[in-house]
């Protein structure tokens, strides 16, 4: 599948179907194609439906290990630029709920409609504790750790630890969104 060279890192996607475009956006701990697996057959009968990795995730490629919502925001809105799609469904699940959520409030006309899961526009951290590097490793959680390295091998460069800080640091910053905003 391709790669898409915007914003100084290439971003890994996979397109499948013919209609009006919907861009599938995955969790944190996940990537475009594993989080919305289940989604595709029905989905790709009626739409264009692409499956983008966040900067930092799956096998987009970046020289920097650092990302945040925001950025991720910016980096579908770049997508959709070098794609030609103007307007687009956006369906986000977990951290890809909020980058669905920065990408209607900064740039409400590219977006047709919204549907955020498990995410809404405030900071809800609970349990974030769990996922930084040092945790895992007391805890003896290889399972997962092996599972993030697997998952986002090529995004983080086999930094694992690296990968998990930037998410706790992220969950535990946005969605950041206003009253107003949200």
């Amino acid at each position: 599948m391709p790669y898409l060279q915007c914003n100084n890192l290439e971003i890994y996607y996979e397109q499948m179907g013919f209609g009006s475009p919907v861009l599938f956006l995955h969790s944190g701990f996940s990537r475009g194609i594993l989080a919305f697996s289940s989604q595709i057959l029905d989905f790709q009968r009626k739409y264009t439906c692409y499956f983008p990795d966040f900067r930092g995730h799956g096998r987009t490629r970046s020289s920097s290990l650092e990302w945040s919502t925001p950025q991720h925001a910016e980096d579908i809105i770049e997508l959709m630029n070098h794609l030609q799609i103007p307007k687009a469904h956006l369906i986000g699940y977990g951290m890809g709920g909020g980058v669905a959520l920065y990408c209607a409030v900064y740039q409400p006309h590219r977006v047709a409609s919204l549907t955020s899961i498990g995410q809404s526009g405030f900071v809800a951290s609970m349990g974030s504790e769990e996922f930084e590097p040092e945790w895992l490793l007391q805890h003896n959680n290889y399972d997962f750790i092996k599972s993030m390295e697997d998952r986002h091998l090529e995004a983080h460069q086999g930094n694992w630890q690296e990968f998990l800080r930037q998410k706790v640091k992220d969950w535990r910053t946005y969605p950041r969104l206003s009253n107003e905003q949200n």
